[in-house]
């Protein structure tokens, strides 16, 4: 098959949505869903995007391990991009995506109204804890494992295959633009020209909007989680926090 696979993994909440935004125009397309569909509800053969003179089928997982079939048909990844993000950022985000604020009826289920509440009611302990516990506050999503596995099988990978896995961080891309994304360039074979339009695009696609867009900040868990929730986390999980570069963040 001449046709290249390129996947975007991420552990949720970590900038998926965004790096695909990224990514979609930048082969330009203005539909994501079509260019780089959710590999859970979508088949990823029905619509390749012609990049140079190959056809390149993207997809996105939050598997905690490589995917090699889909919709009954076996594949070879050609490319891997891994976007990792801090574990308490992923935290909040994902604590925010399963609150009413962005998932409406959540409520029913969980007495989470939105981050801001359950910060004021004093119950953001009770979320940590199962977090801590869990690495996830979205156990029945059994496929994305915890943060722990999900980033500790990627990184584990990518040293042992450098030229085909790429992780990305978060941070990087907030910080410095299209200056982090330049491998991005080469491992999808288009100019960087087309990145940069990519990136630009993207800023407009996924603006914030306070709900499934909520912060885009680089280190909210300062603003938002005591001093001592921070400390308990790295003493539970400094090696793994040092393993994905955030010894020091």
């Amino acid at each position: 098959m001449n046709t290249k696979v390129i996947g975007l993994y991420s552990f949720p909440k970590s900038g998926n949505t965004w790096v695909r935004n990224i990514i979609s125009s930048a082969v330009g397309s203005d539909d994501v869903h079509t260019a780089i569909p959710d590999i859970y509800n979508s088949n990823i053969w029905e619509n390749p995007v012609t990049v140079g003179n190959r056809d390149v089928v993207f997809y996105k997982s939050h598997s905690r391990k490589e995917m090699t079939e889909a919709y009954g048909r076996q594949f070879k990844n050609t490319q891997i991009i891994y976007i990792v993000r801090h574990p308490l950022d992923v935290f909040l985000s994902q604590l925010n995506y399963i609150s009413d604020n962005v998932m409406g009826e959540a409520g029913a289920v969980l007495p989470c109204k939105s981050v801001d509440d359950v910060i004021s009611r004093g119950d953001i302990d009770l979320y940590f804890g199962a977090f801590c516990t869990f690495g996830t506050l979205q156990p029945r999503f059994e496929d994305a494992g915890s943060w722990v596995e999900n980033t500790q099988y990627w990184i584990t990978r990518q040293r042992s295959e450098p030229e085909r896995i790429l992780i990305l961080r978060y941070e990087d891309i907030s910080e410095y633009g299209i200056d982090a994304l330049k491998d991005v360039a080469t491992r999808i074979d288009t100019p960087e020209n087309n990145i940069a339009r990519g990136f630009e695009a993207a800023q407009n696609n996924t603006r914030l909007n306070g709900k499934f867009f909520w912060k885009q900040k680089v280190r909210n868990y300062r603003d938002l989680l005591r001093p001592e929730i921070v400390v308990r986390f790295r003493s539970l999980f400094d090696k793994q926090l040092a393993d994905v570069g955030y010894a020091e963040d």
